[in-house]
């Protein structure tokens, strides 16, 4: 497996599933959030740690998601 943090991993497992990091405020992004969801937070810092990796990339929309890198290696890891 990658070496990663604990933090990386856990936004790794989300990602990996097809969900996608959204802008919160400043440089925290969610995923999974909503009125009725609690959600992972993880920073610009922890997304872009793991772009240099090959594991994520911007899409169209400007949202951060998953390579298919990232897919491969960590979505068998449940959420």
């Amino acid at each position: 497996m990658a070496d990663i943090s604990a933090k990386q991993r856990e936004v790794m497992k989300w990602l990996a599933n097809k969900w996608s990091a959204q802008p919160s405020h400043g440089e925290v992004f969610t995923i999974n959030g909503g009125a009725n969801r609690q959600g992972v937070t993880c920073s610009l810092r922890t997304l872009k740690a793991l772009e240099k990796k090959g594991f994520t990339c911007i899409d169209g929309t400007g949202s951060w998601v998953s390579t298919e890198l990232g897919r491969q290696l960590f979505r068998e890891q449940p959420i």
